[in-house]
């Protein structure tokens, strides 16, 4: 499995489902037989709240659920995503095992709790305001024994945890705060429930169809209402990016050649010897040079080399990384992930054309094929971006 947190766990942040997508699925739970081992889960996970991991603090909120404890439930369920969110960015699952099992955490976060919990519980402004003094209390410290519930690789970033929890607690807080002023209009919240039921009797929408028309009436009389709304402004992102954006150093020793006049389509590529290097579209995109040392710094006989091209680029950065390659059991194949930096648009420069591309040295498998791969953009400084023309093999 290709897990990459940076590229999708701090995203999450800002897209997860809105609480008539998820709340429900907690709320369905209050009518369910109610039996003492669930009464006692809620308040051991409440009572452990700033111990525990992102996979308790869910359980435990839906276990507060089935009790009917509502501020109980939003708060586990709060924590758990900003503890879920920490720990898939900064703890990189070691291997295959791992990272389904923090797969298996975002899938869950993702698709069911991703909301705020129970609606209602925000209509009323004083609920608020304890919820969130409750959230900032809770002290998440990453202590020496703390087990996100995957095993995790040593250069695992931890020296920045409290700074990327820190900033996920705030993001959290301004949305669920954002939420509340909506849910506390009553026009707002009459057209929200209504189309919490209707989805919910209409889990496939077909347009055309009377409730495919209800829909859109209910999303055009959400945003009317909120026009009126009070936005409360975005706290400040304070993740230390600089950091967060280091090459693992294993990474770095196998990453062996990169620059940007390689193909210009984006693409993977194997090289299992010298006379396929020759005949690439790597002999033109590197010096004489510099394919003669990538070739001598390969053992053909036990190592391959594994490429991947961006394609056409505006506003390369000059930075380019490997952030995993490898062979996989779970898909019997190499798997590469990138991430190249970007020039903001804000700096002022003007777009250039580019055409990336980054190799790097694995272990040899008999016949294995790519099976996988992923890119991802991170910001980067303002500097002038670079340029190159696309290469074509000798």
């Amino acid at each position: 499995m290709n897990f990459k947190v940076l590229g999708f766990a701090l995203a999450a942040l800002a897209s997860l489902p809105s609480p008539c997508q998820s709340s429900d699925d907690v709320n369905a739970t209050r009518n369910t037989t109610r039996a003492p081992s669930d009464e006692s889960a809620c308040s051991t996970a409440v009572a452990s709240a700033s111990e525990i991991n992102a996979p308790a603090l869910l359980e435990g909120a839906v276990s507060c659920s089935r009790e009917g404890r509502q501020e109980d439930t939003n708060f586990l369920m709060i924590l758990g995503q900003i503890r879920a969110l920490s720990d898939l960015t900064i703890f990189t699952p070691l291997d295959d095992e791992n990272s389904e099992r923090a797969g298996r955490l975002y899938t869950q976060l993702y698709y069911n709790f991703g909301g705020l919990g129970f609606d209602e519980f925000y209509r009323t402004p004083r609920n608020v305001s304890t919820l969130e003094e409750r959230i900032r209390n809770a002290d998440l410290r990453l202590t020496n024994d703390y087990d996100p519930g995957w095993s995790y690789r040593p250069s695992s970033k931890k020296d920045i945890y409290s700074q990327i929890l820190s900033n996920a607690r705030e993001q959290r807080i301004w949305q669920m705060r954002n939420m509340a002023l909506k849910l506390q209009d009553n026009e707002y919240y009459e057209a929200y429930r209504a189309l919490a039921e209707l989805q919910r009797d209409n889990p496939v929408l077909q347009e055309g169809t009377p409730a495919f028309e209800e829909h859109s009436r209910l999303m055009a009389r959400m945003r009317d209402a909120a026009r009126d709304i009070p936005e409360l402004p975005q706290p400040q992102d304070t993740v230390p990016y600089a950091r967060l954006n280091e090459q693992d150093p294993e990474l770095a020793e196998r990453q062996v050649a990169m620059g940007f006049n390689g193909p210009a389509s984006q693409g993977t590529y194997i090289f299992r010897s010298e006379a396929e290097v020759r005949q690439s579209w790597l002999a033109a995109a590197l010096s004489d040079q510099e394919i003669e040392k990538l070739i001598s710094q390969t053992d053909f006989s036990r190592q391959v080399l594994v490429g991947f091209s961006f394609g056409k680029r505006m506003n390369a950065s000059g930075q380019i990384m490997i952030s995993e390659l490898g062979y996989h059991e779970s898909n019997r194949g190499y798997t590469i992930a990138t991430r190249i930096g970007v020039v903001p648009e804000s700096c002022g420069f003007s777009f250039t054309e580019s055409y990336p591309f980054v190799v790097g040295l694995t272990g040899a498998m008999p016949r294995a094929e790519i099976r996988g791969y992923s890119t991802s953009n991170f910001p980067d400084e303002c500097e002038p971006i670079v340029s190159g023309e696309p290469a074509t093999p000798r």
